[in-house]
């Protein structure tokens, strides 16, 4: 049998307990919120609701996105147990992990020639990086090969549907990730800015005044699409907000199987307080 490990990031939600359960690994992106670090998507340094609550006071969060030297140390420390490697990364167009993981894969084949590493672009974050990650773990678990999970990954990279709605678009502008020029929606009047990930780039696709014509908007698009099984659904420190959107989809009959998970720190830095995700395939 093929001996290989899964690994994504903490711009995926996959918590620790998820990924024991699901048999894969992620690897951990600090985040420096008021000159102290902190492993992301992990509580035991600083919990979810906590970290939301500093941000909305005001806080500015920095995500630190491993270099090549740090990919490197955590491949070969797989590759050395004789293990190959497929590595699902947050989107090369939004952050340089891909980048950097791509160079330590140079580096490392020619160190380790007889073992394989694939580091893939999921062409997403968040909840889609989640998603995707999740189905690639099954996969593994039903005896699927090297290849054939890096083909069904390929493919749910490009099919993978990935909503947001957030409170204040400015904490995505001030990470580059969306145009600077784009006006801010006044927060007071509630107004949400409705984004997507399109081929590996957040796009602006509407703005609705509160949560719960955001939330339609979001779910409208997903029943006019059609849902394949799952919706995988995160919110900002706020599990009622998630059940109350898992409850709408279900209302419209749209998806069968629910995963729900806290919105880490990484991917919270970028989107902010306030925020509610969800993708599909």
């Amino acid at each position: 049998m093929e001996s290989y490990i899964i690994i994504t990031d903490s711009c995926s939600e996959i918590t620790s307990n998820m990924a024991k359960k699901l048999g894969i690994s992620v690897i951990p992106f600090t985040v420096r919120l008021s000159d102290k670090d902190y492993l992301s998507n992990d509580e035991t340094e600083i919990t979810y609701t906590q970290f939301f609550s500093s941000v909305k006071s005001g806080l500015f969060p920095v995500p630190l996105i491993p270099d090549k030297e740090s990919y490197m140390k955590i491949f070969e420390s797989i590759l050395a147990e004789g293990k190959d490697i497929i590595y699902l990364s947050v989107s090369g167009k939004l952050l340089p992990g891909f980048s950097n993981a791509c160079e330590a894969k140079k580096l490392l084949e020619t160190k380790y020639p007889d073992r394989r590493i694939s580091v893939l672009d999921t062409k997403t974050a968040s909840v889609g990086e989640s998603l995707i990650a999740v189905r690639a773990a099954e996969k593994m678990k039903e005896g699927a090969g090297f290849e054939e999970v890096i083909s069904a990954v390929e493919k749910m990279a490009e099919a993978v549907s990935t909503w947001f709605y957030v409170e204040d678009i400015n904490h995505l502008k001030r990470c580059g990730m969306v145009s600077v020029s784009e006006p801010s929606p006044a927060v007071a009047m509630k107004v949400r800015p409705i984004l997507a990930i399109e081929d590996g780039s957040v796009v602006i696709k509407s703005k609705m005044r509160g949560n719960a014509n955001a939330e339609k908007y979001i779910i409208d698009k997903a029943v006019e699409k059609g849902i394949d099984k799952t919706v995988l659904i995160s919110s900002a420190a706020n599990d009622e907000r998630s059940e109350r959107i898992k409850e709408s989809f279900l209302e419209r009959n749209a998806g069968e199987e629910f995963i729900i998970l806290p919105m880490g720190i990484t991917s919270g830095s970028f989107l902010g307080p306030g925020t509610g995700a969800v993708a599909y395939l």
